[in-house]
């Protein structure tokens, strides 16, 4: 059965709250501390040779960490009393390069604000933001595929000027990927006959 708290074993434990949120504390201001030195030594090391370096000082580390810790100084490092209050992996998580610069604005404003985001809500919000960028980026990418797209149907209608009825008609059926292979292949690769009318192609 579960003994109830005296006083002086609630002032205890108070104590040792209190003693725990300053370590913690101490190890927030860590991480843009040991970013701060990190950015320091690279700037004194001779250029390429900043990765043999923190190989040698620190072979326990694993290729990103001294980049994690940089990232953070650099992104929030003049931040550092207001994002203090969170959790060292949230600080990793939001100031990592793949994590929208949009997400840690909403996050400063709510530490402003006087809130404070648990890590498991900051992971979940920084993995629906990093999806939602990455669709983004697909959807730009396919918009750009299908302006290429645009300009090669614009050239080929353009070379075939007054011909785009016979165009259309020949390409009825045909299976486009198969012909933008063809499309691309060198000169040596294919046998290419004579330039030819449409008229000519089609009979």
């Amino acid at each position: 059965m579960e003994t109830v708290p005296t006083s002086n074993s609630a002032s205890s434990l108070d104590e040792l709250a209190e003693r725990i949120r300053q370590n913690y504390q101490i190890l927030t201001e860590r991480v843009f501390a040991i970013g701060r030195d990190l950015t320091t030594a690279k700037g004194k090391v001779v250029h390429g040779g900043f990765g043999d370096w923190v190989r040698t000082q620190f072979p326990t580390w694993g290729a990103s960490t001294a980049a994690r810790y940089m990232r953070a100084f650099k992104v929030w490092g003049p931040k550092e009393e207001l994002v203090g209050c969170l959790e060292a992996t949230g600080i990793y998580l939001l100031t990592a390069e793949a994590t929208p610069e949009e997400l840690r604005t909403e996050i400063e404003g709510e530490l402003e604000a006087g809130q404070r985001p648990s890590l498991r809500k900051i992971r979940e919000r920084v993995k629906t933001a990093r999806t939602a960028a990455k669709a983004a980026k697909a959807e730009s990418n396919g918009g750009e595929v299908k302006t290429k797209a645009q300009r090669a149907a614009e050239f080929i209608l353009s070379v075939t000027k007054g011909q785009e009825v016979r165009l259309r008609e020949l390409l009825q059926g045909v299976n486009a990927s198969e012909l933008v292979q063809m499309l691309k292949q060198e000169p040596a690769e294919m046998d290419r006959p004579e330039p030819v009318s449409l008229d000519a192609a089609q009979a």
